[in-house]
């Protein structure tokens, strides 16, 4: 292993830096749930993942006791069996290629449970019996003593599978109040899923925080072996229990610092005295690789005063803790670690090298001054997410950004706040936006994740302490938000939406998102009481489901001990206490949607460290879904796995034939083609890299090209543009038949691509000087055609939004057949019909001027926006197959589908926006820096 881990080591370093990800290689992760009332059986439900390298092509077959159940291949990965029972032993395999694969690991049934309130539907469980705990005094069992809290996951000894990384609370020391002459404390250990405990640590006395939210254990697989390693913080007295049963104490075992605290205010109950330090373990046997002083330190050198340092003297300002993974090159998970919130910041980036070990410094990022913009602006919770698109990890602090640079992006200089939440919550905006609540200002903020601009807020008098948003309803475009004490936010309008917020989802449900029915949208995960049973609720529906003697955790805050996608399709599970021990709940909703694992959503796997951290938020995937929308199908996961990746200055050829290849520097590169070549799938990841500076007003973009010379492409290969970057083609003809898609980014081609449909998604752009492409071109919103010479297709697909962009006189486009596509949503963006945008002259002379020539149109030429033109009169006019744009007194032959409109006046043809409805609990809306502002 440690052979190929070097060669992979010295072919990173030969490529040089690429924006592509290891994601992690899981089983199949197949669920059984029998479903029995115990009177009769009503089928059996299975479930399985399907993986990131799975995403093109792949289906399935399922066996029950040795039988293929299914006609024919499956497409999505759940399948309800009308037969079976809780003995029958159920398998699946892939079809790769018409290839079928070996089956996966045998599995029976969990257990089902049947909930009938709105909905009749079972949910499976799986019950896992944790380890006894003996006193360190007398050595009897105190297991009483212990409850199940908060977790991470992640595999831990390779064997595809997730394992379990436990906080389990000591509710005798905590209810005492932390006495000094306790013997017994909060216990960490690592779980398989069949109950065996792999090994623990003993947190000792020195680890003290108010409900022990600071004591948080993380992993990852930070030196790419295949097994995730721990990180977390430790002190004096702690002492690990390594899997082959020997043990090692950390620092001094004597040290003893509860007396440097009252025992009379859990408030003020915080270690804050003592050495701390940083460990990382191997996450298989918990032995240390790493035992260092904690780099951020509680106190710099010369610093003496705890409160003139942080805020405070009983140590609650200077113990907020985070912990990530952030893959801030693009390509390899670095260790993030940061301390404060309230006033200052400290954070610092570390590298891991994979053979030894050993951290080199990345950077480090620290803030001490009030007044600044960058100053307490910490939440109770973090986040990474790649903001930008640029392919690189961002750190997500609250009320600011940090870049993977390790430079402030921007930020709002809001301050504290308590629950944030980043994603694709516009479809219709590019890059992720960014929702939470706030405290020092209080209220809620809606804004662009990248740079800070406010798309929405909304200013209250108290801390408004909680905040939601997501999928939640069809009857909506977007996501929608709201917090404790504001209405319920449309991501798309930025305005209040027209119902009375807590009849669709109330303030108390303001807490986690969940897929777990079958459809595109989010449920909420909650407690109907204060860390009472879990509850799954649908917004605007009702009750789907109430877990049986299991609780949430973490007193009001009612969280699970974990949620994510732990088994199964892409839906997800949840971990809640049962008892003294755990239980893991998971759907049998039958869906017809195909997605991969979230579990390799680069965004969802980050949120998967970071859940258990402090105030526990919900996960978030990095892209878009909804039926509403159209947009039911996942991006392609960012996936080394699988493909074969092509170095700069390469070559093409028929050796690449029938292999997945790619193109992923973070730089410009050259690759040559040589004709005949035809690999299975090409993926070009030309990235940007968006940076910042510590400045709002300075983040600047650096824009990299892939350039393929040569020959041409062929067979069935299809291919894949990512990154925000640019892809050129040569100019040749590419006979090859499988699709174009354009994720992201843009590409350049001249040539004649005579049986591969183009199609862009929102915000890619196609630029072509003579392209002919004979299967079309479908444009989806905010995408753009540029064309910068005649352009032939066989036809043109311009969906809502999507966007010509064209000079007036020099360049037409002829295609059999034009489709205009328009919507009439009252709560949609800005764009609701396609947009021909021209450049050049904005007042141009008097004429006809000849746009294209199309055989037929579909839609309504009256539906077509024009920009670019203002000061004349002009009309859109259809003379046989040749479309005009006719400015002032220009004649063409009389023509149908005509379209007038009168700029003289300076009236630009566009869509009116939204009114704000009238919120009679507000006390009015006002305009602040050019964002709507509700007051209460």
């Amino acid at each position: 292993m440690k052979k190929i881990l070097l060669s992979f080591w010295i072919l990173f370093l030969c490529l040089g830096l690429n924006a592509q990800r290891m994601t992690d290689a899981l089983d199949r992760g197949l669920v059984v749930v029998h479903r029995t009332n115990g009177t009769s059986n009503e089928g059996t439900f299975v479930s399985w993942r399907i993986l990131a390298n799975e995403y093109y092509d792949v289906t399935y077959n399922v066996y029950r006791d040795g039988i293929k159940l299914n006609d024919k291949p499956l497409s999505v990965s759940n399948y309800n069996d009308t037969g079976g029972s809780t003995t029958s032993e159920y398998t699946v395999s892939a079809i790769v290629k018409g290839v079928e694969q070996p089956q996966c690991k045998p599995q029976t049934s969990w257990n089902c449970y049947l909930y009938k309130l709105i909905d009749r539907n079972y949910s499976g469980y799986k019950d896992i019996t944790l380890q006894k705990v003996y006193s360190n005094a007398d050595g009897s069992d105190i297991t009483a003593d212990y409850e199940p809290n908060d977790i991470s996951m992640a595999d831990l000894d390779g064997d595809g599978q997730l394992e379990i990384l436990l906080k389990r609370l000591n509710t005798k020391d905590a209810s005492s109040l932390y006495l000094e002459n306790a013997t017994d404390y909060a216990i960490l250990e690592a779980y398989k899923l069949d109950g065996t405990r792999m090994w623990w640590i003993d947190c000792g006395p020195n680890m003290v925080s108010l409900n022990s939210t600071e004591l948080n254990i993380v992993a990852y697989d930070w030196d790419c072996d295949g097994k995730a390693e721990v990180v977390l913080r430790g002190a004096d007295g702690m002492k690990i229990h390594f899997s082959d049963g020997t043990t090692k104490v950390i620092g001094d075992a004597t040290v003893n610092t509860r007396n440097t605290f009252a025992h009379t205010n859990a408030q003020y109950c915080w270690t804050h005295t003592g050495n701390e330090y940083l460990l990382y373990l191997n996450g298989e046997t918990g032995k240390p690789y790493q035992v260092m002083d904690f780099p951020l330190k509680r106190l710099e050198d010369g610093e003496t005063d705890l409160k003139a340092a942080w805020g405070d003297d009983y140590g609650h300002r200077s113990s907020k803790y985070f912990f990530g993974a952030p893959f801030l090159d693009g390509r390899k998970a670095s260790l993030f670690l940061a301390r404060g919130i309230y006033t200052r910041e400290k954070m610092i980036a570390y590298d891991i090298n994979p053979q030894t070990h050993e951290f080199t410094t990345r950077w480090t990022w620290n803030c001490n001054q009030p007044g600044s913009e960058w100053y307490g602006n910490g939440y109770h919770n973090f986040c990474v997410a790649d903001v930008d698109m640029d392919g690189r990890d961002e750190i997500v602090y609250g009320s600011m950004v940090i870049d993977d640079n390790g430079k402030g992006l921007s930020t709002t200089g809001l301050g504290h706040g308590d629950s944030q939440h980043v994603g694709d919550f516009d479809p219709y905006r590019h890059g992720l936006e960014f929702f939470g609540c706030n405290e020092d200002k209080p209220g809620n903020n809606y804004r662009n994740a990248t740079t800070s601009d406010m798309y929405y807020r909304f200013e209250t008098t108290a801390d408004d302490g909680r905040a939601l948003i997501g999928k939640f309803s069809d009857s909506f475009h977007g996501c929608q938000a709201r917090s404790s004490a504001s209405n319920l936010i449309s991501s798309v309008t930025d305005n209040v939406l027209g119902i009375t917020a807590d009849t669709f989802l109330k303030w108390s449900d303001l807490n986690f998102r969940i897929y777990w029915d079958g459809d595109l949208c989010d449920e909420v995960l909650n407690s109907p009481g204060t860390a009472k049973e879990a509850k799954i609720e649908k917004p605007g529906y009702g009750r789907l489901f109430t877990s049986l003697g299991c609780n949430m955790n973490n007193d009001s805050k009612n969280n699970p001990c974990f949620q994510g996608d732990i088994f199964g399709d892409w839906r997800e599970e949840f971990i809640v206490r049962c008892g003294g021990n755990l239980r893991i709940y998971t759907t049998t909703y039958p869906t017809e949607y195909r997605n991969y694992t979230l579990w390799h959503d680069s965004q969802y796997r980050q949120s998967e460290v970071w859940q258990m951290e402090a105030y526990n938020q919900t996960p978030h995937i990095s892209y878009f879904l909804g039926k509403a929308e159209g947009i039911t199908v996942a991006p392609p996961p960012s996936t080394l796995t699988d493909r074969v990746e092509i170095a700069d200055g390469a070559s093409i050829n028929t050796d690449n034939n029938d292999k997945h290849l790619l193109l992923a520097m973070t730089d410009n590169m050259n690759v040559s083609v040589v004709d005949g070549a035809a690999p299975y799938i090409l993926t070009d990841n030309a990235p940007t890299w968006v940076e910042g500076h510590d400045d709002n007003a300075n983040i600047t973009t650096t824009t990299y090209t892939h350039t393929i010379t040569g020959g041409a492409f062929t067979g069935e290969m299809r291919l894949i543009k990512q990154g925000d970057g640019i892809l050129k083609l040569p100019n040749v003809t590419e006979t090859y038949t499988g699709n174009t898609d354009v994720w992201n980014g843009e590409l350049d081609f001249d040539g004649n691509m005579p049986s591969s449909r183009v199609w862009l998604n929102r915000f890619a752009i196609l630029k072509t000087n003579g392209g002919k492409f004979g299967a079309g071109i479908t444009m989806d919103y905010a995408s753009k055609l540029i064309p910068q010479g005649d352009v032939s297709a066989r036809s043109v697909t311009l969906n809502f939004g999507s966007r010509i962009v064209m000079p007036l006189s020099s360049v037409k486009i002829a295609a059999d057949t034009l489709r205009i596509n328009k919507v009439d949503w009252t709560d949609g963006p800005k764009y609701l019909a396609p947009v021909i945008e021209f450049t050049g002259n904005t007042k141009p002379n008097d004429g006809a001027y000849l746009l294209g020539t199309f055989a037929r149109v579909e839609g309504s030429l009256s539906d077509l926006i024009i920009e670019g033109i203002s000061g004349v009169t002009y009309k859109l006019e259809m003379s046989g197959n040749n479309l005009y744009l006719v400015i002032g007194n220009g004649l063409v032959p009389t023509g149908i589908n005509e379209i007038s409109k009168d700029d003289s006046q300076g009236k630009y043809y566009n869509i009116e926006g939204m009114k704000m409805p009238d919120v009679k609990t507000y006390k009015g809306v006002y305009i602040k820096n050019g964002v709507k502002v509700m007051k209460r």
